[in-house]
């Protein structure tokens, strides 16, 4: 139901009796509050719109892969509070993920950072290879740690997010490392669906002109 129509039957809504603690009963609606929370959701929704409107418009007036990547994990980060961000790519003909662009993580080791596909025990594969979005969370002993990828986030709990256009290809083309906990939801997928259609996009440009 749209919202405004939603605010409307809020607004008619009978007035319904509360209990009180004696026994009797005083009338009340409550309507302020519903029409204030669907018009508070109303305009979070025309904020995500615009948010997303900006990142594909962002999109188009970017042809080369570092500035996308860097525009997308900005966004990620100041639209949807995923602070700490790397992207990976495989290059073409290559065995390897290498770092295409990175946000909120310092120091030289992401810079350097690949991940070898010929690694075969190393979780971050398996993400690639089957397209299967991963969570590792923070280890908490030794052998957690075993269990984890080395990554730049070190400790941090960690989201791996495969990169690929779905009904294009079965293959991934890249890696999103996101670090944080939180639950990865409908606009983050949102976000990966278009991320991924555009670098698909630069990678086969790039394929052509080489």
């Amino acid at each position: 139901m749209p919202a405004r129509a939603a605010a409307l039957v809020a607004v008619g809504a009978p007035r319904r009796a509360a209990a009180k603690r004696n026994g009797s009963a005083t009338p009340y609606t409550g309507i302020p509050r519903v029409r204030v929370a669907v018009e508070t959701d109303a305009g979070d929704d025309a904020d995500m719109l615009a948010a997303r409107v900006r990142l594909l418009e962002g999109f188009v007036a970017r042809a080369e892969l570092s500035d996308c990547t860097q525009l997308a994990l900005q966004w990620l980060a100041e639209v949807l509070g995923f602070t700490r961000s790397i992207c990976l790519v495989r290059p073409e003909a290559e065995q390897s993920l290498f770092v295409v662009g990175s946000y909120g993580v310092t120091g030289s080791t992401v810079a350097s950072y690949t991940v070898s596909l010929e690694d075969w025990s190393n979780p971050l594969v398996t993400a690639f290879n089957h397209r299967k979005e991963l969570f590792f969370p923070a280890p908490h002993s030794a052998a957690d740690r075993k269990r984890r990828p080395s990554t730049p986030f070190e400790d941090v709990p960690f989201h791996a997010l495969p990169l690929g256009v779905s009904g294009f290809s079965e293959d991934a083309f890249g890696l999103l490392l996101v670090a944080g906990s939180e639950t990865i939801g409908p606009d983050v997928h949102w976000f990966v669906s278009v991320f991924s259609q555009r670098i698909d996009q630069i990678l086969r440009q790039q394929a052509l002109t080489e």
